[in-house]
């Protein structure tokens, strides 16, 4: 709980673990939980045929900061990948704080209602 010491008592399960084939042969693996002790956050890895995403958060994903890096199978490592100015389509007043990713959201919703 923000701002609090106060536990709470985890009464559904806080664990998920994914194992699946996509519709085009891949294998998808994926755990998920909330309660973990020590967490570190959000994490997505994608590895493919040509190379390798990870998405790092150090909350959750739709409110916190973002971090994606990448590279392709002949790079070294991993690249931190900027956002290309052109994508960020809401007002600069959200740009850094948790209503961001929401705002891109609502923005996309409502331009599909329309």
């Amino acid at each position: 709980m923000p701002d609090s010491d106060d536990t709470v008592p985890a009464d559904a399960p806080d664990c998920v673990t994914v194992n699946a084939r996509t519709g085009s042969g891949a294998i998808l693996s994926a755990n998920f939980t909330y309660v973990a002790s020590h967490g570190s956050g959000w994490r997505l890895e994608i590895h493919g045929d040509e190379g390798t995403l990870v998405a790092t958060s150090g909350g959750p994903p739709m409110v916190a900061p973002n971090r994606i890096e990448g590279a392709r199978l002949d790079e070294e490592r991993l690249s931190e990948l900027v956002t290309l100015e052109h994508l960020i389509t809401v007002p600069p007043e959200v740009r850094h704080d948790s209503s961001f990713h929401p705002a891109h959201i609502y923005q996309r919703l409502a331009q599909a209602i329309n």
